[in-house]
């Protein structure tokens, strides 16, 4: 499986999630990861998370992403 698929999967199962303690851990460990993660980069994600879903670009590659304009 791509790295690409792990983060999909991982997604739909976080998705799905139901069990608050659990939730609370995911949120910890996202956190930890998060404070390795440049401040820009964080805003980025940030302005991604907060954005309506009809404003998202989906993408596969880096690449392709920078392509649109």
């Amino acid at each position: 499986m791509t790295v690409e698929q792990r983060k999909i999967e991982l997604i739909r199962w976080i998705t799905n999630l139901s069990d608050g303690p659990l939730l609370d851990r995911v949120d910890d460990l996202r956190k930890a990861v998060s404070e390795k993660v440049p401040d820009p980069v964080m805003r980025l994600l940030e302005l991604s998370a907060a954005a309506a879903p009809s404003e998202l670009v989906e993408h596969s590659s880096v690449k392709e992403l920078l392509k649109r304009k």
